[in-house]
């Protein structure tokens, strides 16, 4: 199973990249996370995090040169994916990916992608828990980038 999400946001593919590749910097949300723990390189395969105290995540993929990331969580709260998170199943990828939008956006354009993908039989559960977690953080990321 799987879910994506997307957002337009009208600022350069390399300026939104080098607001969100740190794996351990989640200030451009701070509406949505409230602290984020790292260990280890935050661009290195391997760099854990702990999100809002509850959710502890390992970057999997890292690819500066494609702008994109994968991670796995391995714990959170007892959600729709508790059973994924026990087994290393629940991944997700942020991709940015430049886009041309024409004249009025003269500084550059992109679209975040972030999707997950995931094994639990409850889909729907998953999916709500999904929307409203992605959905916030495109969100904050469209806000925090569109004025940077």
């Amino acid at each position: 199973m799987s879910c994506s999400h997307a957002v337009f946001i009208p600022s350069s593919a390399d300026s939104v990249w080098a607001t969100i590749r740190s794996f351990h910097d989640l200030s451009w949300a701070p509406n949505v996370v409230t602290s984020c723990e790292g260990d280890g390189e935050p661009t290195t395969v391997g760099a854990t995090r702990v999100i809002n105290g509850v959710f502890a995540e390992t970057l999997t993929v890292f690819d500066d040169e494609g702008k994109t990331f994968s991670y796995r969580i391995d714990d959170g709260p007892g959600t729709p994916v508790a059973s994924d998170l026990q087994t290393g199943e629940y991944i997700g990828t942020v991709r940015v990916i430049e886009i041309n939008a024409g004249p009025e956006a003269a500084d550059g354009a992109c679209v975040v992608e972030w999707t997950s993908s995931y094994s639990t039989v409850d889909n729907a559960a998953v999916k709500t828990v999904c929307d409203g977690i992605y959905h916030a953080l495109l969100n904050e990321m469209r806000n925090s980038c569109a004025s940077a």
